[in-house]
């Protein structure tokens, strides 16, 4: 559960597994369920830490979003973020495995704005196309995903590190600008080009596939823009499989 990644930074795995649906997703291929901790575990954990004098924490976990909805049958991470604000020592917090579309729908906005622990949001956009978005089933269009974000930043900036698929079946150019104009909108921190490599096993096998050399073609314009604008980026060689 706990993992020191350093003598002042650790990471807490709060929850495994994610109920979503998205048609790239190899998780709804294994039917990989959602499994919370316990919520007095966790704080447990975050007490722990505190009295050791952490001062970062990752809180991590495929879908950090749906945390407790199995065990509780609501949305817990609220309470944890609120929880975290008493703590002394812990002086950033860092979600990983951030999903916008649970965020977006279940009002996440304000805790987090309102958290002068939480610094940074590592999620996935995918791409800034709504025509690719629905494809996906991401759940979210551009527009709500700029909203949230700048709503956040309207009260408490913070740092976003975003996930991007290269070459999802069927993209083109166009699909391409659009995710550059809604990545700058964003104002991403760091930025995961991950080019897309199919499996049956998926339901986005059923879309017309790009080529391999159009892939690398989307690529290329997604590094060589962001670059150009300073963003720190980097390219991930196979499929992932998380929200």
């Amino acid at each position: 559960m706990i993992t020191r990644d350093s003598k002042k930074s650790s990471s807490i795995y709060i929850s495994n597994g994610c109920l979503n649906n998205c048609s790239f997703c190899k998780l709804t291929f294994q039917e990989y369920p959602l499994k919370s901790v316990e919520l007095n575990e966790v704080k447990e954990a975050i007490d722990s830490l505190d009295e050791e004098n952490c001062s970062e924490l990752l809180l991590k976990g495929t879908n950090i979003c749906q945390y407790g909805l199995d065990i509780y049958k609501k949305y817990m991470l609220p309470e944890i973020i609120t929880y975290l604000e008493q703590k002394e020592n812990i002086k950033r917090v860092i979600l990983v495995g951030f999903s916008f579309k649970d965020a977006i729908k279940n009002d996440f906005q304000n805790v987090i704005a309102n958290s002068t622990k939480v610094v940074e949001l590592c999620g996935s956009l995918e791409s800034g196309s709504d025509r690719l978005l629905e494809l996906i089933r991401k759940g979210f269009t551009s527009q709500e995903i700029i909203e949230f974000v700048q709503g956040i930043r309207k009260i408490n900036d913070k740092d976003l590190f975003l996930n991007i698929i290269s070459g999802f079946p069927t993209e083109t150019i166009e699909d391409v600008k659009r995710t550059l104009e809604v990545l700058k909108q964003l104002e991403a921190y760091e930025v995961s080009i991950c080019r897309y490599i199919n499996s049956e096993y998926v339901d986005s096998s059923c879309y017309e596939q790009l080529s391999p050399e159009k892939i690398q073609e989307h690529t290329r314009i997604y590094s060589k823009v962001l670059q150009k604008r300073n963003v720190n980026t980097r390219i991930v060689g196979h499929g992932y499989i998380y929200n």
